[in-house]
């Protein structure tokens, strides 16, 4: 619980509290920005800041999820684009960098998504029929698995092989 709490916390202290810094995020998130080269011909092509084409595909992709609520196969393609295309990049940049940690952070993701995709479709598939906000929480709990502010994935792995750990010492203390 307390690894949430840190986490949320984290969370909270990344909300800029001032217009400058604010600004600073913005001046950070165009930085970030001109990686994608996607982004950049997009610019070319029809003469919008590569920031605006962003926060327009990201405000459709909320518009979308929401309007998911109501219909289940729009909530799928959200859903699995949420947990699929800022990890699936963020994976291949961890691949392609020196820096090992970042490898261990998106192959734990990539573990828990599978284990939670497996319970997904074994034990929480009737919650999709009966809830529906099913679709805004699995989005929002993968968006909490991978933000590097968050690292959810990480607390339930640690807490996983915990409890894994313990049935083992207790499957052979037998």
């Amino acid at each position: 619980m307390e690894d949430f709490q840190k986490g949320m916390a984290n969370l909270y202290d990344s909300i800029p509290k001032s217009t400058d810094e604010l600004n600073a995020r913005i001046a950070e998130l165009e930085e970030k920005l001109k990686e994608f080269e996607i982004l950049q011909k997009i610019e070319d092509m029809i003469g919008v800041p590569k920031l605006y084409i962003f926060a327009a595909g990201a405000t459709l992709n909320i518009i979308l999820l929401i309007t998911g609520l109501f219909y289940k196969l729009l909530g799928v393609l959200m859903t699995r684009f949420t947990g699929f295309a800022y990890p699936a990049y963020a994976s291949f940049k961890a691949i392609e960098s020196e820096d090992k940690e970042d490898d261990t952070q998106w192959l734990t993701y990539w573990f828990v998504f599978a284990c939670f995709t497996m319970l997904e479709e074994t034990i929480l598939k009737p919650l999709e029929a009966i809830l529906p906000v099913y679709f805004l929480f699995k989005s929002l709990f993968c968006l909490w698995c991978c933000l590097p502010q968050t690292r959810g994935a990480e607390l339930i792995y640690r807490q996983g092989t915990k409890y894994v750990d313990l049935a083992f010492e207790h499957a052979h203390s037998e």
